[in-house]
């Protein structure tokens, strides 16, 4: 199958992470990270479990978990097909995804059972949730957790709501190995440049795995869902 390229640096950061880390990836309202959320199931979904470095694994897929708060499947499919040219769900397909638009939906207790450990990704999961996902992500090979990280939400607060969005936060950043945030650039709307994109190593750092370089980059996000992600004075 024929999917879009992945720009040469970001690859480093998509490869799959050490044993029970945890990736924190964060957007703004007016600058979506979605597109990283993407990148990391294609990529997950387009290679053999034991291209990660595990002797034990054989060559089939690491299946992946997608539990959304906000977005149902249909949603999910367009956009990675979209932004990276993989159609999730096409046979044999290894996703298994969970919705929870819907005040009937629950949270399940446990991950499927397949051959290898999932990789568990969480879509903009409530605050009330988060001690409710911790028996999941002990299921998972490793978890990537997606959020926003509004100026609001980081500010002082004064709704019970904005205090436990912020503390969620606060939280997720202290555990996570890497934390990857995309926001508007400051220096205003750019025609050929989305935003930037900023890595650093979170509280959960303990340099296990592969070294990561903490860098600030640009990127593009075309209208075909195309993606370029250069650095500061390259094009």
């Amino acid at each position: 199958m024929s999917t879009k390229p992945i720009p040469p640096a970001l690859e480093p950061y998509l490869r799959l992470p050490p044993e029970a880390s945890l990736i924190l990836l964060t957007g703004t309202l007016g600058c979506s990270v979605n597109w990283l959320t993407c990148r990391f199931i294609a990529t997950a979904l387009s290679q053999p479990a034991s291209q990660d470095g595990n002797e034990n694994e054989d060559d089939t897929t690491r299946p992946v978990v997608l539990i959304s708060w906000l977005r149902d499947l249909a949603w999910w499919k367009g956009e990675v097909k979209r932004t990276t040219g993989l159609d999730i769900t096409r046979p044999p397909s290894h996703l298994t995804f969970v919705p929870l638009l819907s005040p009937t939906n629950t949270l399940p207790t446990t991950l499927p059972l397949t051959l290898t450990a999932p990789l568990l990704i969480l879509d903009v999961p409530l605050p009330p949730s988060l001690p409710t996902l911790l028996p999941l992500r002990a299921q998972a090979h490793a978890t990537i957790l997606s959020t926003a990280a509004d100026i609001p939400l980081l500010s002082p607060t004064t709704t019970p709501l904005e205090t436990s969005a912020a503390e969620f936060l606060i939280v997720a950043a202290h555990s996570a190995r890497v934390v990857m945030g995309v926001r508007e650039l400051e220096t205003g709307a750019a025609r050929d440049v989305s935003g930037a994109l900023r890595v650093t190593r979170g509280g959960g750092w303990e340099g296990d795995g592969e070294e990561v370089e903490e860098r600030e980059m640009l990127y593009f996000v075309g209208r075909d869902g195309g993606v370029r992600v250069f650095g500061r004075g390259e094009q």
